[in-house]
């Protein structure tokens, strides 16, 4: 078992077989036939800490690759004695939330311009 000191997360390599593979040879008399080989798959892992909110960082390496964001949501769920998340589709209405922030209001502008108008039209009554 591998172990981190508290807060402190690592990287190790993963090594297992993948499925089978059915590779063609050609056998010492001349009969070709096919022979199972088992291919490695080297997958690095990386060791998370949960906390005491039950929540997990997932490591900038794979935040980057999968283009994940502050907000994205997952799919939760157990699969064969693992836990997965999967990105959900980000909703095109929400990409453009904060896509305004810091620019003049529009509301903030229309109401300056009502002011304006009542203001003139209180001038002209009297």
């Amino acid at each position: 078992p591998l172990l981190a000191p508290a807060g402190i997360s690592f990287t190790r390599l993963d090594v297992g077989p993948t499925p089978i593979d059915h590779h063609p040879i050609t056998s010492y008399n001349g009969v070709r036939k096919t022979h199972p080989m088992v291919r490695q798959r080297c997958v690095a892992v990386t060791i998370v800490k949960l906390s005491a909110k039950g929540q997990l960082v997932i490591p900038s390496e794979i935040r980057e690759k999968y283009d994940l964001r502050k907000g994205d949501r997952f799919q939760v769920r157990e699969e064969a004695g693992a836990i997965v998340l999967q990105p959900l589709e980000r909703h095109p209405a929400l990409e453009l939330r904060g896509a305004f922030k810091g620019k003049p209001s529009l509301t903030e502008a229309l109401l300056r311009e009502r002011r304006a108008d009542r203001a003139r039209e209180d001038k002209e009554l009297v």
